[in-house]
């Protein structure tokens, strides 16, 4: 088993410090190996340091400008640092490369309302959702974005469709009951 499989595993395993270590082992022998800069990126995320993996997702992106996976990492890195401004630009290169994935339209949404570009996360988010209207997440923050702008009853309704798909889900709940919506049985969310 070569370094880069033995690194992959690591990471599938969530052996983040292992995979860490055996990527740093590759990297001293090839700096510019894309798929290790790439696989570094992952594991400097899941150790919560976002802006060493943006380092490591620019440096591959380098080598690899069109690799829609490179791009999505990089902007929620961006934006886990603190960067909305610079995750906005990643993700939407993101969503250029790779339209049809409903994950990194979610991200631009969520990036975009950190910057109060609200009318641009809902349109993002409910472009999430049509590719994917199971995607919770992207349901909870548009009903949080429409919420913000006064759309008191299209937030409900969207908070309505994820009680009734997930009635154990206690944030949609929380999220109807802030905005005052009565009645909040299970039988009223479906």
């Amino acid at each position: 088993m070569n370094l880069l499989q033995r690194a992959q595993g690591e990471l599938a395993r969530r052996q983040f410090d292992a995979a860490a270590a055996t990527l740093a082992s590759v990297l001293a022998q090839a700096p510019d190996c894309a798929p290790a800069l790439g696989m570094s990126g992952v594991a400097a995320q899941m150790q919560g340091r976002h802006d060493q993996a943006a380092v490591f997702f620019r440096k591959a992106l380098e080598h690899q400008p069109r690799d829609a996976g490179l791009q999505a990492g990089l902007g929620i890195s961006l934006f886990e640092a603190g960067d909305a401004g610079g995750a906005v630009t990643a993700l939407r290169r993101a969503c250029d490369l790779a339209p049809n994935v409903a994950s990194g339209w979610f991200n631009l949404g969520r990036a975009l309302k950190l910057q109060v570009r609200t009318d641009e996360a809902i349109e993002a988010l409910r472009r999430a959702l049509r590719l994917d209207p199971s995607h919770v997440s992207a349901r909870l923050t548009l009903a949080d974005a429409l919420a913000s702008i006064g759309e008191i009853d299209a937030a409900a309704s969207e908070l309505r469709r994820v009680v009734g798909a997930h009635p154990d889900n206690a944030h949609a709940w929380f999220a109807l009951a802030n905005l005052k919506v009565i009645p909040l049985s299970p039988e009223d969310a479906a």
